[in-house]
């Protein structure tokens, strides 16, 4: 029996369906979760931003109330620094990020 050849889309979904469980599971190791880590990546991605700036870059993911509530979270576990409104990514954060990248 010849097998039956897949449309390139179900295989397309399928490696993105198990490409985010990947990410999922070693985002889940440390105890976060995908907006906590565009969080997390949007501060490392400007060394420094302001928080106004994040929550707009956060819009399409997550709303104003979630942003905040996630940057107390990271604040309260040293993961993130705060200043007039600035926020940069402390020692545990820079650590944090480069292990759920797998450095």
């Amino acid at each position: 029996m010849k097998a039956k050849k897949l449309p390139i889309q179900y295989l397309i979904k399928n490696a993105d369906e198990l490409f985010i469980k990947g990410i999922e599971r070693i985002q889940s190791s440390f105890g976060i979760h995908s907006t906590v880590w565009q969080v997390l990546h949007s501060i490392h991605e400007k060394g420094c931003i302001h928080v106004n700036e994040l929550k707009s870059i956060m819009q399409p993911f997550a709303d104003s109330v979630t942003v905040h509530n996630i940057l107390t979270k990271l604040r309260i576990t040293c993961v993130i620094f705060n200043a007039e409104d600035k926020i940069s990514l402390t020692s545990n954060g820079i650590d944090l990020y480069k292990n759920c990248l797998g450095n």
